[in-house]
């Protein structure tokens, strides 16, 4: 009887640190993933400026930053466009793929329309914010990496001529 309560002692020590072993290796890989797939993505301040007088579209410069030791692919991005945190439009125009060697910026020009008619009217004395998501891909990763973004753009009332 002894015998039977030292293997089920045995047992349960190797049980709990196999366990600890695996949440243990997955968190490293995890953290691994996120230091290595660094990808910054901020709005260029001051870049904004509405198309038209009635607020119906507007420009604004994304900066890209690939910060992480491989070349990397931002495949798709989602970005909306929000009066004082309220659904205001988004980017409709189709992506098309980015790449960034490691350390290289780029600059892009997105349209953003504005689709909700009762936010329209406000688009000069809103708080303008940005947020969505990208996905990236990197040469020497197996896996794509999902990134939330988010900006504050702020009020902006400046209309091209």
């Amino acid at each position: 009887m002894r015998g039977f309560w030292l293997v089920i002692g045995v047992s349960v020590l190797l049980g709990l640190s196999g366990a600890w072993a695996i949440v243990e290796g997955v968190s490293q890989y995890n953290s691994t993933l996120r230091a290595y797939a660094s990808m910054e993505v901020r709005y260029v301040p001051d870049s904004f400026v509405w198309l038209d007088p009635t607020y119906g579209s507007g420009t604004a410069t994304i900066r890209f930053t690939n910060g992480s030791p491989s070349a990397a692919t931002v495949e798709a991005m989602q970005l909306f466009l929000r009066f004082d945190g309220e659904f205001a439009g988004s980017s409709y125009d189709a992506w098309e793929p980015l790449k960034l060697r490691p350390g290289e910026t780029k600059d892009v020009d997105l349209l953003f329309t504005v689709t909700s008619g009762s936010q329209q009217p406000r688009g000069g004395e809103a708080t303008l914010t940005i947020n969505g998501w990208v996905r990236v891909s990197y040469l020497d990763l197996d896996r794509t990496v999902t990134l939330n973004v988010g900006d504050r753009i702020g009020v902006v009332d400046r209309v091209r001529e």
